[in-house]
């Protein structure tokens, strides 16, 4: 859990010396949810963690989630970006497993 945290503290200043960071609360949590442009959140996750979106969905209100995923690591994040293009981080992970059969491919 720790290096997830690592992660997200790396991104934030990451995208903050992009200077399109700004942070909003996560009200039911207390959590910080990290937002910025889309482009600016996939070059960072791209370079710096070495993570391509794997799996995306439109949500019900028009929000799209995207997961990005290391492709030989199991890291992971989670990211809803709403319809004027603002992505946030909504979670950030290891041990991502997309076949919870038990069968390995």
């Amino acid at each position: 859990m720790g290096r997830a945290r690592w992660r997200l503290g790396v991104a934030m200043i990451g995208l903050a010396a992009l200077g399109a960071a700004f942070l909003v609360a996560t009200p039911a949590h207390g959590q910080v949810r990290v937002c910025f442009d889309r482009d600016g959140l996939v070059r960072v996750l791209a370079e710096r963690f070495g993570e391509a979106v794997t799996a995306r969905g439109l949500t019900s209100t028009g929000q799209v989630v995207e997961l990005f995923r290391h492709p030989t690591s199991e890291a992971w994040t989670l990211v809803v970006t709403d319809r004027s293009g603002r992505s946030c981080v909504v979670f950030a992970g290891e041990a991502w497993q997309s076949d919870v059969t038990g069968r390995r491919s």
